[in-house]
């Protein structure tokens, strides 16, 4: 190939873009990178040199040889070797995709000037680059972050050195036998490397790659270096997914774009898993082979990033191998994981030197070597920690300048803690004043670069310090290609942070973290700013960097803005953040939706409605009336989440007034508010006209969440309102529209799974069902499971497998806990109780629900309603039409009024078969008329075949009185399928016997107990009722059982997976 080209694309600092120049003209573009013309431009041509922020290299399009297809891949020179990499087809060229490649070239470059190996080949191109530099602003190119897409906001930027390994030290030591299991290790899932800081893991996986990389059959890595900041859930995946695009350039470009775009409330709880699932299905796609390697993933503390981290484990493929680098294991359920034979785990025992790596490493760094019984004692004393070796070395150095052999200090004793002293006491005490200053100064910065450097120690020679303590090893690391990022060893900048506090003055210390913020200010690099402003104490810099922050978002309600907000405010007084109203607005929101459990607490809401209290007076006093809705919006959202929805319609329409046409969302939200509260009523029509107005307003700010809330709130109330078919096309809407979103597919699913089941489509009823299920189970998400099994239980029963029926419905309700909504529970007992009752009749229903608490003081009308019809069933069953009537009847007028269609039709058929039982045979007939009219051009089904045989002879006699060949093809039809059912009962035998009666709530509770061998005392003192109580349960539970003992009791439970 080619040493140098025509074209060369540069960096220009000075214009902020990317610009392509002939070699023959350097001082006219001909244009620019990421634009329609760059894209046009590399379709036509072959070759050019590239020189950006990360680094140099060549570019050559190249045909492969299996395809007509051209790809580019980059070149550059590492010594006597040429590296090569994949950059993939001209649409993929983007410039972070070329500093990313330029990043990855460089970090072949074991030591050197990284930028004089990159222009050696290119030197045509050092004039200009140098012109350039020349003309930079105040913080270098290499200084700055790149974006991961053109136009984002400073906030949105990756650090690009986070995504490449640290370079190489001098005095390496060959590890071929840790090397060699490495090697074998990408057979499994995950390696995990836990070890205490300095045991030498970064450097054991930098040495791994940099030596494996030849090779034709070792996978690309994708390399992230972790820090604190990454407990942003958000950010830690846009960084992750970033990183893994050096597999290929397409691979999560569908998650990243996901958690970009979701910003909108209501949130959406599983969004993280939605990107993941995304990013999965392209690594499956493309089945590019991959080693992704997450270093120093012990800063990681955030709960959600570890479960997502075991979700994307759990459902890893075969060409993706996962290394995690750590000081401590990860909070992951890794019993499981060796079991499964997934993991391989390199402890600090498994990196520790041997003898021989002890004496190779200090032949290396000593101008004489050791004794063997030296060696031998080292080694012992330190249990081959690697760090321990190298301060020990340079302790050495400092006193030892003869050629005599060197013997182990006499000052070197004590535990690891000791040796952390030397930090202080050999390493720093040893250097210049100067030298020391500057550690001390810059001990807090979790990344160094010169100009950062320079602006607080107030110095202007900063580049050549670092590189200074860089070449004389005194624990400090080049991150990235360049060599201008650095970063302190962990213990090291420990220790110099401890000895800044006692060596700096209070006031010292404070005016450099105060000019480091603003340095990250001047830098548009708000977040950092925060940070170090909070370390300094200096509060009221701190919140108006917050609000200044918050003012960058486009809303101040975005998901990860949350996660970052809420990790800030935490570490203010409390009475700074109630002081400031925006502030206390995003904490009620952070405290609300990053809860770790669906349930608030009574503590949870006092602190929630503080913030809320806080926020609502100060824009009060304000006069803001905008920002005061937002407030009044928010408090109805929390009150609809705690189903207080009479409140919650009331703060709505109180929003609504205040809102401004531009604050479409939160109208959106006091819209749904409001619908949904009116649908809970019964009041459709109220709902249909809501939920019709946010689908609008959605659909104007291209709001696709909202959007698919809305359409699925409007197949619900279409489905209550009778309307089938339109229901149906609004679930099939979502399920187009929800390929990134699983949640929403479950919900249409769900949906569409009931209208196939009325429809008398088992099969397809069935597959929507459960397919519904798995994505509710994949999400582990048990409210969404809790409407497909209950459905699958109704195709059980309507297929005559009563007991798989009852089985699901008691394994479901014993996985409800107390934190879950209560309406969740009633929904499975009311299903229950139609099962029971169709096992038998004549036994009450309803003497096992629980009585409605306070909390359900504002339930759902159709639980009542429910309620209502299992009673009338019963009273039918018993004879006593009249009062059946009587119960119906004002249930009848009000579905009627309020237009709920499927109910109303249901209680008319209640209603004939009790003037059936009445003998009073005309209103009967007109009736069934009556509802088979409305029923057939939507075409129920199971309406009338769930009622059962008796209202089979009340409908054969209409097909002579029906008129219309259309009503009566479909009464004739319904009479087929009776036939039909009738014959499929009779044909189904249970493999067992089911429960006969069903068991209660707290009798789950109490068998659970029981099987895991708590006495009757403990047991009552758990559950907090007497021990009389608890014997009452347990005779219960044996009669309904069948059994005589506790042990068969605890046989048969495991048999319906009661435990």
């Amino acid at each position: 190939m080619p040493k140098t080209s025509t074209y060369i694309l540069l960096w220009s600092p000075e214009n902020d873009h990317y610009e392509l120049y002939t070699r023959d003209d350097q001082e006219h573009p001909l244009l620019q990178g990421d634009t329609d013309a760059w894209f046009a431009w590399l379709a036509t041509h072959h070759a050019l040199s590239f020189r950006g922020r990360s680094g140099s290299f060549f570019l050559q399009k190249e045909r492969r040889s299996h395809s007509q297809n051209t790809y580019w891949y980059g070149y550059r020179r590492q010594g006597r070797q040429m590296v090569k990499t994949y950059l993939g087809k001209s649409s993929a060229l983007s410039m972070t995709r070329l500093e990313a490649a330029a990043c990855t070239l460089g970090n072949d470059t074991r030591r050197g000037n990284t930028t004089q190996l990159a222009t050696a080949d290119l030197p045509q191109e050092r004039g200009q680059a140098s012109k350039m530099t020349e003309k930079a602003e105040l913080i270098p190119e290499r200084d700055r972050r790149v974006p991961v897409e053109e136009g984002r906001g400073e906030k949105d930027l990756l650090l690009v050195p986070k995504l490449c390994p640290p370079r190489l030290p001098s005095s390496l030591v060959a590890r071929e036998r840790l090397l060699n299991q490495l090697d074998a290790s990408l057979k499994h899932k995950l390696v995990l490397i836990t070890a205490p800081a300095g045991s030498g893991k970064t450097t054991l996986m930098s040495h791994w790659v940099s030596e494996r990389r030849s090779r034709n059959d070792f996978p690309p890595v994708a390399w992230l270096s972790l820090d604190e900041g990454d407990n942003n859930p958000i950010r830690f995946w846009r960084y992750l997914l970033t990183a893994c695009q050096a597999f290929h350039a397409d691979i999560g470009r569908a998650a990243l774009s996901l958690l970009e775009r979701e910003e909108t409330l209501p949130f959406s709880s599983p969004l993280l898993k939605r990107a993941l699932i995304l990013f999965l299905n392209d690594l499956t796609q493309k089945r590019k082979p991959g080693i992704l390697i997450l270093e120093d993933y012990q800063v990681i503390t955030v709960q959600t990033i570890h479960e997502m981290m075991m979700f994307l484990l759990t459902h890893l493929p075969f060409t993706l191998h996962i290394i995690i680098v750590s000081r401590v294991e990860p909070p992951f359920p890794l019993t499981v994981l060796r079991a499964r034979d997934e993991l391989v785990e390199l402890h600090a025992s498994d990196l520790r030197f041997t003898s021989q790596e002890t004496q190779f490493f200090l032949q290396q760094v000593l101008p004489v070597p050791l004794e063997s019984s030296t060696i031998t004692h080292l080694n012992t004393y330190l249990e081959g920690w690697i760090t321990g070796l190298r301060l020990l070395a340079l302790i050495m150095q400092k006193e030892h300048s003869s050629q005599e052999p060197l013997d182990l200090p006499a000052t070197f004793r004590g535990s690891h803690t000791y040796v952390l002293d030397y930090f202080v006491s050999q390493v720093l005490d040893a250097q210049p004043k100067t030298l020391q200053t500057f550690l001390l100064q810059t001990s807090f910065l979790k990344r160094l670069t010169a100009s950062l450097c320079d602006a607080v120690t107030e110095r202007n020679d900063s580049q050549a310090i670092l590189e200074a303590i860089e070449h004389a090893d005194l624990f400090l690391q080049p991150i990235g290609g360049d060599g201008q990022w650095y970063r302190y060893h962990a213990l090291f900048a420990e220790a110099m942070q401890a000895e800044a506090r006692k060596r700096l003055t209070h006031d010292t210390y404070t005016r450099c973290l105060m000019r480091a913020a603003a340095w990250y200010e001047q830098h548009g690099l708000l977040s950092e700013a925060i940070e170090v402003s909070l370390q300094a104490h200096a509060y009221p810099q701190a919140v108006a960097l917050l609000e200044r922050y918050m003012g960058q978002e486009q809303h101040d309600t975005e998901r990860h803005n949350i996660y970052a907000m809420q990790s800030w405010l935490q570490q203010l007084p409390e009475t700074l953040v109630l002081a400031h109203p925006a502030l206390s607005f995003i904490n009620a929101q952070a405290l609300t939706f990053l809860s770790a459990s669906d349930y608030l607490t009574p503590t949870t809401r006092v602190r929630i409605q503080t913030f809320l209290d806080g926020a609502e007076r100060g824009w009060r006093q304000a006069e803001l009336t905008p920002k005061l809705s937002e407030v009044i919006a928010f408090r109805a959202l929390l009150a609809a989440r705690l189903y207080c929805f009479t409140e919650a319609a009331n703060l709505a329409r109180q929003a609504l007034a205040g809102l401004s046409d531009e604050q479409s969302v939160w109208r959106a939200i006091c819209l749904g508010v409001i619908g949904g509260t009116a649908q809970q009523a019964g009041q459709l029509a109220t709902a249909r006209a809501c939920y019709q107005e946010t689908l609008t307003l959605c659909e104007a700010m291209n709001n696709r969440p909202g959007q698919r809330v809305a359409l699925l709130s409007l197949g619900e109330v279409c489905n209550e309102a009778g309307e089938l078919r339109q229901a149906a096309m609004f679930f099939r809407q979502v399920i187009e529209q929800a390929d990134e979103d699983i949640s929403d597919l479950s919900k249409a699913l769900a949906g569409l799974a009931e209208l196939s089941y009325e429809w008398n489509d088992l099969e397809r009823a069935e597959q929507e069902a459960r397919k519904a299920l798995d994505l509710g189970i994949q999400l582990a998400d048990e409210p969404l499971q809790v409407r497909p099994t209950l459905l699958l239980a109704r195709i059980f029963h309507a297929r005559g497998k009563l007991h798989q029926a009852q089985d699901l419905l008691t394994s479901l309700l014993a996985r409800m806990y107390s934190e879950r909504p209560p309406h969740l529970s009633r929904m499975i007992q009311l299903a229950q109780a139609r099962l029971y009752q169709a096992l038998t009749p004549l036994a009450e229903p309803l003497h096992w629900i629980p009585p409605h608490t306070e909390q359900e003081e504002e339930i759902p009308r159709q639980y009542p309603l429910q309620e209502i019809l299992l009673k009338a069933r019963w009273l039918l069953a018993q004879g006593n039409a009249m009062e059946a009537l009587t119960l119906l009847d004002p249930w009848e007028k009000e579905t009627r009024d309020s237009g709920q269609r499927r109910h109303w039709l249901e209680i008319q058929l209640l209603r004939s078969l009790a003037y059936h039982q009445l003998k009073q045979g005309a209103s009967t007939r007109s009736l069934l008329r009556h509802v088979i009219t409305l029923a057939a051009p939507e075409g129920y089904i199971r309406l009338f075949l769930d009622e059962g045989e008796t209202l089979l002879t009340l409908l054969r006699p209409l097909v002579s009185r029906i008129r219309g060949k259309h009503l009566q093809s479909y009464l004739q039809h319904l009479l087929k399928l009776f036939a039909v059912q009738a014959r499929r009962l009779r044909s189904t035998t249970p493999d067992r016997s089911p429960l006969t009666e069903q068991l209660s709530l707290q009798e789950i509770q109490v068998l659970r107990l029981l099987s895991e061998g708590y006495s009757r005392q403990e047991i009552a003192k758990m559950l907090v009722i007497t021990i009389n109580t608890v014997k009452t349960h347990i005779k219960n539970i044996y009669q309904k059982m069948h059994v005589k003992s506790r042990f068969e009791a605890c046989e048969r439970a495991r048999q319906l997976d009661l435990l």
